[in-house]
């Protein structure tokens, strides 16, 4: 039946549920995480021990080179001063000396004097010029005994008699090359270093978490398929050893839960099955039937009442929704069916009576159809009330059929209580087939509806057939239309032969 409610509510069906996509953006591993912090940590601190140590060997080099030319400034100037009067020895003098000094070793080497007004120069490595004396001479100014020359700078000592000043000078390149070696040396062996922390702690990472972590996850997976006796295998560390137990303990307890409640539906099912008719005992009439649950338990069910004139009520109903609510409403309209059939009712009446107790002790959502045949062997009469319910069909034997419509709203409905009673002449050999719409609203994997056309081409392919041989091939072309694609609804029939 369409999923009908009263005035001012919806059904789930109202409403567009969005399927849960899981977000696209990637997801690192915790290893990979864990890896980076780490190491990005351990290469922040030795960066910074790298420029504090690159500054403080520099300082060493540039004092220890300050040093160095002040005492060559020292070692020349007693030479210096003995032949200052001798203009020409005392260039050759420091010509000699300067040419000593290899480039590679003392880059940028040059020595300058200066004896009263008279300036000398070293000529051996073509440096000589008024503007590194300048610098040379103005390096005395600067703390750090430095000073800057075509683009350069040198590093200057100074030594100093009388009115006699040797001035000695190199380049910074020599010592901006061992630092710079030296911490090229170091990033190198930092880099060696590191390469083998990550790979212990990739190790020791996959062995403590990831394989743990693989394993809790496969139980995890295990146990979402319905493998509800997965459990995660035992941790050695504490926190992972805290999520196992949790998980564990959750598992049993959802293991247990759903043990009792397969128990209770069960003994549910259990129960419903035996509301249905026994029908050993009806040796005049040929039937059929189809009792097929959408779950463990069904809204729909059908039932064969003999009355006190030996007289026949054929009943099928189907409760709106499934599971375990359903299935109590189809027990309880059983029972008011029952109770109401053993007085003397026309099917109208009779109906109205079950309609008005099913709405005192259901809920007002609660809402089913039912459709209810009287047949009278011995005035071949068969009589009709339909609640709502799906269409029936009254299969003639000479080969016609008719559709038996409802004739009234469905049971439920406080302010809606009229049915119409249809009468039918029937004769030997006609069929009665009452079913549900769980057979008519069969949905095939492209989303085509099973619907009446199919179930009324089945009728006349058997027709001339047992009628068991009907209730057969309507289960077995349901099944074979439905493929892949779960019972969504409760699949009931009825067929007799009259």
């Amino acid at each position: 039946p369409a999923p009908v409610t009263k005035a001012g509510e919806f059904t789930m069906s109202d409403l567009m549920l969005e399927p849960f996509v899981e977000g696209d953006s990637p997801r690192r591993s915790l290893r990979l995480q864990l890896l980076l912090s780490l190491n990005g940590s351990v290469l922040a601190v030795m960066a910074l021990f790298l420029c504090w140590d690159g500054r403080v060997h520099w300082r060493q080099l540039l004092d220890q080179k300050r040093v160095s030319m002040r005492e060559e400034a020292k070692t020349l100037l007693p030479g210096v001063f003995r032949l200052r009067k001798d203009l020409d020895a005392t260039q050759d003098y420091i010509d000699d000396v300067c040419s000593q000094m290899l480039e590679k070793s003392s880059p940028g080497h040059h020595i300058a004097v200066q004896s009263g007004e008279e300036v000398f120069q070293a000529k051996a490595h073509h440096r000589a010029s008024p503007a590194i004396f300048t610098a040379m001479k103005n390096s005395v100014l600067n703390k750090d005994s430095l000073a800057r020359v075509n683009g350069k700078t040198i590093v200057v000592g100074t030594a100093n008699y009388e009115d006699v000043t040797v001035f000695v000078s190199e380049y910074l390149s020599n010592i901006r090359r061992i630092v710079r070696a030296q911490v090229i040396r170091r990033i190198a062996s930092i880099i060696s270093v590191g390469l083998g922390l990550v790979i212990v702690l990739n190790f020791v990472l996959h062995k403590i978490i990831a394989i743990p972590l693989y394993a809790m996850v496969e139980a995890v997976r295990r146990f979402a398929a319905g493998q509800r006796s997965s459990r995660m295998p035992d941790s050695n560390t504490k926190e992972l050893g805290v999520l196992t137990d949790e998980f564990n303990h959750m598992a049993g307890m959802i293991e247990t839960a759903e043990k009792q409640h397969r128990q209770r539906l069960e003994k549910a099912r259990t129960i419903q099955q035996n509301l249905l008719p026994d029908t050993s005992s009806l040796n005049n009439i040929k039937l059929a039937c189809l009792f097929n649950p959408a779950a463990e338990v069904a809204g729909d069910y059908y039932d064969i009442i003999t009355l006190n004139d030996h007289s026949l009520l054929f009943c099928i109903a189907d409760v709106i929704g499934h599971d375990v609510p359903a299935a109590m409403s189809a027990a309880m309209l059983k029972a008011l069916l029952k109770e109401a059939a053993a007085q003397d009712y026309s099917l109208s009446k009779l109906i109205y009576r079950v309609h008005l107790a099913f709405s005192e002790v259901t809920l007002e959502s609660d809402f089913a159809t039912m459709l209810l045949a009287h047949w009278s062997p011995q005035n071949h009469r068969l009589c009709y009330v339909s609640a709502g319910h799906e269409t029936a069909y009254l299969v003639r034997a000479k080969g016609r059929i008719e559709q038996l419509n409802p004739t009234g709203p469905i049971l439920g409905f406080k302010d809606l209580s009229r049915w119409s009673q249809q009468d039918l002449a029937v004769e030997q050999g006609d069929r009665l087939i009452l079913l549900t719409d769980g057979i008519i609203e069969t949905f095939s994997p492209e989303g085509e509806v099973f619907g009446r056309k199919r179930v009324i081409e089945i009728i006349e392919k058997s027709r001339p057939e047992p009628i068991g041989v009907f209730s057969q091939r309507l289960i077995e072309s349901v099944v074979a239309f439905r493929g892949s694609e779960i019972q969504f609804d409760d699949i009931t029939m009825l067929a007799v032969e009259l």
